[in-house]
């Protein structure tokens, strides 16, 4: 709004004639307010010689058409208005009626010129507890723009717009005060010691799995549409939890260069979710969708701390987790002594996708993949889908180069790409970012790295990897995203 449409404030200003110092300063104060958008009505400006002044301030006092009685009072004003006398006596029984009769009116407003010996205001009786603006001199210049705040009513500290109901109030569990602690107070600690980092990231995961178990899930029925109605509920459900996972990655991997984590405290987090939500125990009676929330959980959360680590240029971290032992309580493997990453892909084993799937086609969503449209509908309002989508990518790219499995880490996502982009790949050209990205690949030179993809590039061109109704759309290899002759050829 302009100035030309905004409305304009009328006051008047009450004050006594103390002395000619007094009324020059008011005088002062009133052409500020008239050079500031403030219609001011001033006994020096508006009542001429020959008016009946008790009339023009009586007048002026009752009027509809002033917004404000600015009273400003200094020890002469206060004690003519408890003692009635003059003019101010007259204003003061006028304007101490109006003031009683209406304990909440706004529109008189006190405004204190003058302090007493001790520092008290002087003001009247009547207005002794009513809130003031201080003009005193060593604050007249400061609070009259306070004033003028007022009169224009746009206050400093503006009250701010009533919010929405605070819904975690309504179910308290969703909101987890004690990892939200862990969160908060992570900058101070692990800057004051760094090696705190695994004592709080210790507890931080201890807590987040017995959070986790709140959502193990038990199906008192064998229809197929209601199981994953079911599941998608639950899922939804335990989206606050896994925000606040990721925030927590995210400070882990920010401070990695001067507070290193032991990643084995984050490797075991996978473990524990294996082997305690994917996996029955041996001879307990169990329906395999009673897992399927928890394989769903399992790879969103892998798959986010892989997005995070690369995000951040944790390398290390991405390439603890994608290539080291992996051990897993899983009593259909009792006989390996160790698995990889790899096995945290449960898709031949818990039919997750398929009844996300049949979720989607009951709800009229025309999805190819109910577990990839599901993990992209959810991501994290900071990641952008090709971030999330690269890390699948990357975790496929690499059971298969690395691990030589030949049914590698299945993308779910890879159909949602929506770019030819991927950094990590493409920045394989600088020598410099060879050398740090080298631990991902699990290579000390060069030469090993361009066996891989050359590797990458026969597997993929062999197998099209990827779903079988979708034309042409397959998992490329690495190699449509860096020419393998140019690897580290430039600085």
């Amino acid at each position: 709004m302009d100035e030309s449409t905004r409305k304009v404030p009328k006051v008047f200003i009450s004050y006594s004639w103390t002395d000619e110092e007094h009324i020059s300063n008011v005088l002062e104060f009133a052409t500020y307010l008239m050079n500031n958008h403030v219609e001011v009505i001033l006994d020096e400006w508006d009542a001429p010689e020959g008016i009946d002044l008790n009339h023009f301030m009586e007048e002026n006092v009752r009027s509809e058409d002033i917004d404000f009685v600015l009273i400003i009072s200094d020890k002469e004003y206060a004690r003519k208005a408890d003692e009635r006398t003059g003019g101010v006596g007259t204003e003061t029984q006028i304007i101490s009626k109006r003031v009683y009769e209406d304990v909440n009116q706004t529109k008189f407003i006190p405004i204190v010129w003058q302090n007493d010996n001790n520092g008290k205001p002087y003001l009247p009786d009547y207005l002794s507890s009513r809130k003031y603006f201080d003009l005193t001199p060593k604050n007249r210049y400061s609070n009259s723009k306070k004033v003028l705040r007022r009169l224009h009513n746009l206050p400093e500290n503006p009250k701010p717009k009533l919010g929405d109901f605070p819904e975690e109030l309504l179910e308290t569990k969703k909101y987890y005060p004690t990892l939200k602690e862990y969160i908060e107070t992570f900058d101070e600690k692990v800057e004051k010691n760094p090696k705190s980092i695994n004592f709080i990231s210790r507890n931080f995961f201890k807590n987040f799995l017995k959070n986790l178990d709140d959502f193990k899930i038990k199906f008192e029925t064998r229809n197929t549409l209601e199981i994953a109605n079911g599941l998608y509920k639950n899922i939804e459900e335990y989206t606050p939890l896994r925000d606040y996972y990721i925030e927590f990655i995210e400070k882990i991997t920010q401070v990695h260069e001067f507070a290193p984590i032991d990643y084995d405290i984050i490797k075991e987090l996978f473990e524990n979710i294996y082997s305690k939500y994917t996996t029955p125990n041996i001879g307990q009676s169990y329906m395999r969708e009673e897992f399927m929330n928890f394989d769903f959980i399992l790879r969103e959360l892998f798959l986010y701390t892989i997005t995070i680590s690369v995000e951040n240029n944790d390398y290390e971290l991405t390439s603890y987790l994608l290539n080291s032992p992996y051990f897993l309580n899983d009593k259909y493997n009792l006989d390996k002594n160790h698995q990889t990453f790899l096995n945290l892909d449960r898709r031949g084993y818990i039919p997750t996708d398929g009844y996300l799937t049949k979720y989607c086609q009951e709800h009229n969503l025309n999805k190819l993949t109910g577990m990839g449209h599901l993990l992209i509908s959810r991501i994290h309002k900071d990641y952008e889908v090709d971030d999330f989508v690269n890390s699948d990518i990357l975790c496929c790219h690499i059971s298969i180069i690395n691990l030589h499995d030949q049914d590698g880490w299945f993308p779910f996502t890879y159909i949602y790409k929506e770019t030819d982009y991927m950094s990590l790949y493409q920045k394989l050209i600088s020598e410099s970012h060879c050398e740090k990205v080298k631990c991902i690949f699990d290579i000390e030179y060069k030469h090993e790295l361009e066996e891989k993809i050359k590797y990458s590039e026969e597997y993929f061109g062999k197998i099209r990897y990827g779903f079988s109704n979708v034309f042409m759309n397959y998992v490329k290899p690495i190699s449509e995203y860096v020419n393998v002759d140019e690897i580290a050829s430039k600085k």
